[in-house]
């Protein structure tokens, strides 16, 4: 029989009184009670968390709610900055995280993350393509294509080699063609909206004979 040590943990929470942000996550049944402790700001935003390890999360955010300069995650420190000079800070986007720079475009999209990834957007500022650098060469790591009302219908996984397709038709109905072991089916979120005409004709009264 497994010692509590080796039992997967259960989480027990308490929280602030009169409030409902968590105080305390605990890892039942550990020994010792082992819990996380959450702090708060008067906004009730996240500021810190104390692990029951004994490591830290200290969050330090602007009037905006973001978070900026020296932030300690797990004991090691992280910096996010905003370069005033090339990013408004009322626009919400990071310059540098970890001194990696992160671009924009003039919409506001972010087009290269800290990662080195790199987003392209279609003239609707649709992401269409997700790829990264490796000298000059281009390696995609993901595609996305729309239909003509604006919704995505296949997303290509270039990593994993793998396919999903995203179709607007009556349920369980399949487009002719599909191979089911190399993709993916999956049905819209807001099903709903797709059964519904896009567009009603209005109702006429109709005239006395």
């Amino acid at each position: 029989m497994p010692s509590a040590d080796t039992m997967p943990a259960k989480f027990r929470t308490s929280y602030v009184s009169n409030e409902h942000n968590i105080d305390r996550q605990y890892l039942d049944p550990r020994s010792g009670w082992p819990y996380n402790q959450f702090g708060y700001d008067n906004l009730d935003r996240l500021t810190g968390v104390t692990y029951f390890d004994t490591k830290v999360d200290t969050f330090t955010m602007d009037d905006l709610g973001n978070r900026i300069g020296n932030q300690t995650q797990r004991d090691i420190l992280h910096n996010y900055y905003m370069d005033p000079q090339t990013n408004d800070p009322k626009t919400n986007r990071y310059s540098t995280i970890d001194a990696a720079p992160i671009t924009h475009d003039e919409a506001g999209n972010m087009t290269q993350d800290r990662q080195g990834y790199v987003y392209f957007y279609d003239y609707e500022n649709r992401i269409a393509r997700i790829y990264k650098l490796s000298g000059e060469t281009q390696i995609t790591v993901a595609t996305f294509d729309y239909d003509a009302l604006g919704h995505r219908v296949r997303t290509i996984d270039a990593v994993a080699g793998q396919t999903t397709l995203f179709y607007n038709k009556i349920p369980n109905s399949v487009p002719p063609g599909f191979i089911l072991s190399q993709s993916r089916i999956r049905r819209p979120p807001d099903w709903n909206h797709l059964r519904r005409p896009l567009h009603t004709p209005p109702v006429r009264p109709q005239q006395a004979v």
